[in-house]
């Protein structure tokens, strides 16, 4: 093998060690492209725009006016109907002139112990006539101080 192929191998294995040599090159051949700007001003625009937005949800206050559940109980399947539509109401007014004492006594029992596990409080506003209402609802009571009959006025 001759020491010229041998040099070849050598140098193919360690590599060149020389720097490559420059080469001229005219800058008017070479045509400069510009960068696209990037976008994170966009990005901070719109989290701007969302803090706004918050701000301003913040500041509405919504009041909510009580929902509120009639019933004229005649039955003690009644009691069901009273004890499915407490979940969605904030006040109930029952009339229960029309449903039997003895039957009002067994099932009224279970319908108060219901109604205080979900946090109602409630009671007689006339002689047949119970009112029921949540915890978080303020109710305000007025009690009239004239004794005296409206008809002799």
């Amino acid at each position: 093998m001759p020491l010229k192929d041998l040099k070849k191998i050598i140098r193919k294995l360690k590599g060149n060690k020389d720097l490559p040599k420059k080469i001229d090159v005219e800058d008017e051949e070479y045509i400069t492209l510009e960068e696209p700007k990037p976008e994170p001003v966009v990005e901070e625009k719109e989290e701007e725009k969302e803090k706004e937005i918050v701000e301003v949800v913040k500041e509405i206050e919504v009041k909510v006016p009580p929902k509120l559940f009639v019933a004229r109980l005649r039955h003690p399947a009644d009691m069901d109907v009273v004890k499915e539509n407490a979940m969605n109401c904030d006040i109930m007014i029952l009339n229960v002139e029309e449903l039997p004492e003895n039957i009002l006594n067994k099932e009224f029992a279970d319908l108060k112990n219901y109604l205080n596990t979900l946090n109602f409080n409630m009671g007689w506003v006339g002689e047949n006539v119970l009112l029921v209402f949540k915890n978080d609802v303020e109710l305000y009571k007025h009690v009239s101080k004239i004794s005296e009959d409206a008809e002799e006025v």
